[in-house]
């Protein structure tokens, strides 16, 4: 069984390993305090300049921040249960467990860019008859590819991690339709 004290820091390490992984800029001591609740961390180290985490929206940072670090430490049960213990106190890091929990929000662009995708396999169907002279038959892994695309552009617009992916499968698609049916 997991206590309170050892459930905020292995969170707050978790935290800390994924913005150094995913940012190249560690937490310092004053936002591990600040999740923490009270004075815990004091590594002496000289601080260059400010948090990059301490402007703005703190706790969205860290929900954010505990997002990636919940995927990197999905095999460690423990950091599941440290997260299930923290997440209903009315603390800072049960209010980041909370909003990292929270509804998903999908962009308008994510939204659009996936229905742009489906719009021009659609329109790329020859049995439809809509521009059968513009695409012509549209092979199965073209439209697997374009799955994939939308796929990918509805994640990339609830993570923000990913958009290149949407690139690359787009442009693929649209070499491959071209290839195909020239």
């Amino acid at each position: 069984m997991i206590t309170i004290e050892g459930a905020k820091e292995l969170l707050i390490e978790g935290i800390n390993y994924a913005a150094y992984k995913e940012t190249d800029s560690s937490l310092s001591d004053s936002d591990k305090n600040r999740l923490y609740g009270e004075e815990h961390y004091y590594s002496g180290r000289m601080i260059a300049g400010e948090s990059p985490w301490s402007d703005g929206d703190f706790e969205g940072k860290m929900a954010e921040l505990l997002t990636w670090a919940t995927r990197l430490n999905a095999s460690k049960p423990e950091f599941a249960e440290a997260r299930k213990l923290l997440g209903s106190q009315s603390s800072v890091i049960g209010r980041v467990i909370r909003r990292a929990d929270g509804p998903v929000n999908i962009s308008a662009a994510g939204i659009a860019s996936g229905a742009l995708t489906v719009l021009v396999w659609v329109l790329s169907l020859h049995p439809l008859g809509l521009l059968r002279d513009v695409f012509g038959d549209t092979p199965w892994w073209a439209f697997a590819m374009l799955l994939l695309a939308f796929v990918l552009g509805i994640f990339a617009a609830t993570q923000r991690r990913i958009w290149w992916w949407i690139v690359a499968t787009v442009g693929l698609s649209g070499f491959l339709l071209l290839a195909a049916n020239n």
